[in-house]
């Protein structure tokens, strides 16, 4: 994964500068970026490992 750009970092420093009382700096924000991509790659993980262990049963035809 690339790394995210200074436009991205700033606004999500501000944005968790708001719920913390100490001072956070772009090194954070990147950080607190990747932790919060890594939550959303592991919960499709374990979407993709659900759907594969219980696959949708098939659709039965439309207007029956």
């Amino acid at each position: 994964m690339s790394e995210p750009r200074q436009e991205f970092l700033e606004p999500t420093r501000r944005f968790w500068q708001k719920r913390t009382n100490r001072p956070l700096s772009l090194e954070d924000a990147r950080q607190i970026a990747a932790n919060v991509a890594g939550v959303f790659q592991l919960l499709a993980q374990w979407a993709e490992a659900e759907d594969r262990r219980h696959p949708n049963p098939p659709q039965e035809a439309a207007g029956r």
